[in-house]
């Protein structure tokens, strides 16, 4: 009967360099007894279990069920599940979580990160799948509300898991704390949940970028939002389609005077986590969930309040007639290329 480890994420919280050094590691895991499963990934490079998410949200029982039974075959000790988009799921998706695991123990994992540093970067990520909203709505949106916030509020989705596998069974890991001792995290992982198999990253190669899916300058952020920004006007889907065209060809223009424009309305916003609402939010949490964290835990919080100062653009650079010019020649390149690819498949 194998131990289920169900690492949910959420987004930037330092999942991907965890899910890299998982995948490098994968056949000294299964030595060991622990199934990292490949089958859910979406690429060598994109170690993550996406897969399983997207056949959970989409209902694909019966198919998931003939997969785990398939990883369940070998008798392993322990199977080890990592994607971020599991924290985002439905109680009836979760259900069929726990229905898939068939009873067998499971701990799931859940990774908080102080919201001065993670609403920043969650916005970064929004944009970077296509939306358009600026800094200052985002963060207006969140903590505005942080209890009904759920960015912000991990509660919810501690109260979905629990219905689901038990209050007992969950596992939360505070990502500020781990990083401000400066630990690795994929070191505390193992050293945490799989103490007997700490050994089997120690000699790995390093990563060629140690900080994988990393956080723009505020420059390139702000041209990626401004032109989902046309694309949204433009009856565009959302995705990042457009962000990966952009990166793999903006070489092809002349950003002179678009940068000059963004980089004379850069300013900076402080965040704070001992604001009024936030600080309320934050010893709520920590009264009902101290019980679930997992070393290192500070005194009486979550992790340490900070203010931090997070760059944006002011969008009245779009008022230069020069910078808009060159937003809508890009854009204009890309559907241009869309259809030109789309030619290509037909033939």
């Amino acid at each position: 009967m194998p131990t289920y480890l169900i690492h949910v994420g959420p987004h930037k919280t330092g999942t991907t360099y965890l899910q890299l050094r998982l995948d490098a590691a994968r056949a000294r895991l299964r030595a060991q007894g622990v199934n990292y499963p490949s089958v859910w990934s979406s690429s060598e490079s994109e170690p993550s279990h996406r897969r399983l998410v997207v056949a959970l949200r989409e209902s694909r029982i019966a198919c998931l069920r003939s997969q785990f039974e398939a990883i369940e075959q070998d008798q392993p000790e322990y199977v080890l599940i990592s994607a971020e988009g599991i924290s985002h799921l439905d109680r009836q998706a979760i259900e069929s979580l726990g229905s898939l695991t068939r009873g067998h123990p499971v701990t799931i994992i859940l990774y908080i990160r102080r919201w001065s540093e993670l609403l920043p970067s969650l916005w970064q990520e929004r944009v970077k799948h296509g939306h358009d909203e600026t800094l200052p709505a985002f963060l207006s949106a969140n903590l505005g509300d942080p209890f009904n916030s759920n960015a912000m509020n991990f509660a919810h989705a501690i109260d979905r898991y629990a219905a689901v596998f038990g209050r007992a069974n969950i596992a939360i890991v505070s990502y500020s704390n781990v990083c401000d001792r400066g630990i690795d995290l994929a070191e505390h992982f193992l050293d945490t949940f799989l103490p007997r198999c700490r050994g089997v990253i120690d000699d790995l190669p390093p990563l060629r970028d140690a900080r994988p899916n990393r956080s723009l300058p505020p420059r390139e952020i702000e041209v990626i939002r401004a032109l989902n920004s046309i694309a949204y006007s433009d009856d565009s889907a959302r995705s990042s389609r457009l962000r990966d065209w952009y990166f793999a060809r903006s070489g092809r223009f002349d950003l002179t005077k678009l940068h000059a424009a963004i980089d004379g309305n850069i300013t900076a916003l402080n965040i704070s986590d001992t604001s009024s609402a936030v600080h309320c939010l934050h010893e709520a949490l920590f009264s009902t969930c101290h019980d679930l964290l997992v070393q290192p835990v500070g005194s009486g919080s979550l992790f340490e309040p900070l203010t931090t100062a997070v760059p944006f653009v002011q969008p009245r650079y779009l008022a230069n007639p020069k910078a808009r010019e060159t937003l809508d020649q890009i854009y204009r390149t890309f559907l241009a290329d869309c259809r030109l690819g789309h030619t290509a498949q037909r033939r």
